[in-house]
């Protein structure tokens, strides 16, 4: 009778311990796939900020070419 009381209260820690890693483990996992959806977002708003900025830069650069004074003007 000790036997099977003792049989079934390691059978209920073992359920316990299992489901607590379970809980760890499922926690973890959500975790690192909430972490790769951050590293996918930043990866994907740099090559925005690329793909959008540079030709930006590129024409307020080219724009800017008549401003700069003439050579000889004096400034350096």
């Amino acid at each position: 009778m000790l036997f099977t009381i003792a049989l079934i209260g390691g059978a209920l820690w073992l359920a316990a311990e299992q489901a607590q890693r379970r809980s760890v483990l499922g926690g973890f996992a959500k975790v690192e796939s909430v972490a790769a959806g951050f590293q996918w977002g930043l990866r994907f708003l740099s090559l925005m900020m690329l793909t959008l900025g540079l030709p930006v830069a590129l024409m307020l650069w080219h724009a800017a070419k008549p401003l700069r004074a003439p050579p000889g003007a004096g400034y350096s």
